[in-house]
C-alpha cells in the first residue's frame, strides 16, 4: 500500500471574504509611494545561470513575473501565476530583511501580506496543472504502440531453427540522441548535466548486445543559446558516430566533440533518425531510440508527433527517454512522447539513478526476442510504476514547498511586527491568512494525490485486461503473460504487492 503523508491536513474553519482591487501589483503601488529599490516583484526576471531549463529559453515567450495575489480563497491561490522575488531556491534572508526594513508602516493588513507573498510567496499554479496531466496516464497507447509488432510476428509458432540459434534471433539497431542544447552545462552535484549523459552514453554501450549497431546523433550542439544563434541550432542535427559494438570504435573521441551550447530541436532530432534506421522490422531487426537529454523542444517543433510517426512508420521504433534532472513540467512532456512510441521516461540526477535506468534498458533489450504481449505488459506495468514514484515525488515537493512557504512567511510576519510596520490586530489577522493558505494548499495536495493514484489504477487495470483480450484474440499463450506477471511482482516493492498486476490470465 502506498504510505500516506505524515499526517492530514486539517479542514480550515476560518472564513475569510474579502476583495482586493489590483492586488497583483500591490508591491509595484508600494515601491512607487516608497521609492524602494530593493524589491521589484513585477520586474522581468531572467535566469542567470546556465541552469535554469533551458538557459536558451530566456529569449523565448519572456514574461514580466508577477507577485502573488493576496487571495485567500484556494481557487485563485491555484490559479495564481505570481511567485515572489525570493520564492523557492531564490530565497535569500539577507535581502528579505533588507527588503522588510524598507516596507513602509501603516500599511494596510491586505497590503502589508501582499508585501510578503511578493517576497517569499509561492505559485502553485503549475503544480496543480502536473496533477491533472497525472491523472489521464493513457496506457492504452502503450498496447496501441505494442500490438503493431503482432503485425508480423504475432504469437512463438513451431520452427526448424532452434530458439537459441543465431539466425533466431534478432538483431538491435540502436539511435542515440544525445541533447547538445546550453542548459546541459548546468552543474548537477560535482559534475555537470552533459558529462553524467556521456557517462551513461559509454555504459549504455558496454551493457548492449556485442552485435548492436549504434548510432550516435548529436542535436542543439550548433549555434548558441541566444537570438542570434537559434536558427542554426535548430536546424542542424549530426551522426557524430555509426559502427557495430564488436568492433573497435573512437567513441569516446566522438564524444569528446560535443559541448552543451544552443537551443533543443528534439523533434526534428527524432525525425532524422529515420536515416539510421534499419530494414526488416520487426522480425529480423529492431530500432531503439535513446533520448539522453534534461528537457523537451525550444524550436517550436512537435516531439510528440514525431515520436508517434517514427513508431508507426516501417520502423517501429521504440523510444525511450534517460532525462538529466529533468523538471515536473518537461517530465510530463517527455514521458507521453516516449508512451505513444512504447517506450518509457526515466529521470535521473546521478551516477547510481544512471545504472538502474541503463539496467532496465539492457532487460528490454534481452526481450527482443519474446512476442509483444508479455514484451507489452512489461513496458506497461514499468511505466505504471514510475507515473506511481513520480507521483508521490511531486505530492512531497509540493507538501515541502507549501511548509518552507509557510516558515518564511510567518518569520517575515513576525519580523515586521517586531520593527512596528504593523499592529498586534494586523499581525494576527495576516497570521490566520497564512495559516489559512497552508492548511487549505496542503489538504488539496493530499487529496489530489489520492485522487490521480486512483486513477492510475483505475486506467492500468483496465488497460491490462484489454491487453488480455488482445492476446487471447491472437491465441497467445496465457502462461507467457502469467509468467511475465510473476517476474513483475517479484521485482515491485513490497508495499505494492497488492496494488501491481493482480489479473491473472486464464488458461482456455
Amino acid at each position: 500500500m502506498r504510505v500516506k503523508a505524515n499526517k492530514l491536513w486539517l479542514a480550515v474553519n476560518i472564513s475569510l471574504c474579502f476583495c482586493l482591487s489590483g492586488c497583483a501589483t500591490v508591491v509595484q503601488q508600494i515601491q512607487n509611494t516608497t521609492g524602494s529599490q530593493i524589491e521589484k516583484v513585477d520586474e522581468l526576471a531572467v535566469p542567470s545561470e546556465v541552469g535554469a531549463k533551458d538557459a536558451e529559453s530566456q529569449f523565448t515567450d519572456v514574461k514580466a513575473s508577477k507577485s502573488p495575489s493576496p487571495s485567500t480563497d484556494l481557487e485563485s491561490i491555484l490559479a495564481d501565476e505570481g511567485r515572489g522575488e525570493y520564492a523557492g531556491k531564490k530565497y535569500d534572508p539577507v535581502k528579505v530583511e533588507k527588503a522588510l526594513k524598507q516596507m513602509p508602516k501603516g500599511l494596510t493588513e491586505d497590503k502589508a501580506y501582499a508585501y510578503l507573498l511578493g517576497l517569499v510567496g509561492e505559485s502553485y499554479k503549475q503544480d496543480a496543472e502536473t496533477f491533472s496531466q497525472m491523472q489521464n496516464p493513457e496506457y492504452q497507447k502503450q498496447i496501441d504502440a505494442w500490438k503493431k509488432m503482432k503485425t508480423v510476428n504475432p504469437v512463438p509458432a513451431p520452427s526448424p531453427v532452434p530458439a537459441n540459434s543465431d539466425q533466431a534471433k534478432k538483431k538491435a539497431n540502436v539511435v542515440v540522441l544525445l541533447d547538445a542544447s546550453g542548459s546541459m552545462g548546468a552543474e548537477l552535484g560535482e559534475k555537470k548535466r552533459m558529462d553524467l549523459a556521456k557517462e551513461g552514453v559509454q555504459q549504455l554501450t558496454s551493457i548492449l548486445p556485442p552485435d548492436t549497431s549504434i548510432h550516435i546523433k548529436a542535436y542543439g550542439h550548433r549555434g548558441n543559446n541566444g537570438k542570434d544563434g537559434k536558427a542554426e541550432s535548430c536546424s542542424v542535427t549530426e551522426n557524430i558516430y555509426s559502427g557495430v559494438l564488436n568492433q573497435p570504435h573512437p567513441l569516446q573521441g566522438s564524444l569528446n566533440q560535443i559541448k552543451a551550447t544552443g537551443w533543443t530541436p528534439l523533434a526534428r532530432a527524432i525525425q532524422e533518425s529515420a536515416k539510421e534506421m534499419q530494414n526488416g522490422a520487426p522480425s529480423q531487426v529492431e530500432n531503439f531510440i535513446i533520448v539522453f537529454g534534461d528537457g523537451t523542444e525550444s524550436c517550436n517543433g512537435d516531439p510528440l508527433t514525431a515520436a508517434a510517426q517514427t513508431h508507426q512508420s516501417k520502423s517501429l521504433a521504440h523510444i525511450d527517454v534517460v532525462g538529466i534532472d529533468v523538471n515536473t513540467q518537461d517530465s510530463q512532456e517527455l514521458r507521453d512522447m516516449a508512451n505513444v512510441a512504447g517506450g518509457n521516461f526515466q529521470s535521473v540526477t546521478n551516477e547510481d539513478e544512471m545504472l538502474k535506468v541503463l539496467f532496465e534498458q539492457q532487460k528490454k533489450l534481452q526481450m527482443m526476442n519474446q512476442p509483444w504481449g508479455p514484451r507489452a505488459l512489461d513496458s506497461m506495468a514499468r511505466l505504471y510504476k514510475l507515473d506511481n514514484q513520480r507521483l508521490n515525488t511531486h505530492h512531497e515537493e509540493v507538501i515541502e514547498k507549501t511548509k518552507q512557504e509557510y516558515e518564511r512567511l510567518d518569520q517575515a510576519n513576525n519580523y515586521i511586527k517586531e520593527q512596528g510596520k504593523i499592529e498586534g490586530d494586523d499581525w494576527v489577522t495576516i497570521g490566520n491568512w497564512i495559516d489559512s493558505r497552508w492548511k487549505q494548499v496542503g489538504k488539496y495536495t493530499d487529496q489530489r494525490w489520492k485522487e490521480v493514484s486512483e486513477q492510475m489504477d483505475v486506467d492500468y487495470h483496465e488497460s491490462l485486461v484489454e491487453l488480455e483480450k488482445e492476446w487471447k484474440t491472437d491465441e497467445g499463450d496465457p502462461a507467457l503473460l502469467n509468467k511475465q506477471k510473476e517476474q513483475l511482482l517479484n521485482e515491485a516493492p513490497k508495499e505494492r504487492e497488492d496494488q501491481q498486476i493482480e489479473t491473472q490470465v486464464e488458461a482456455e
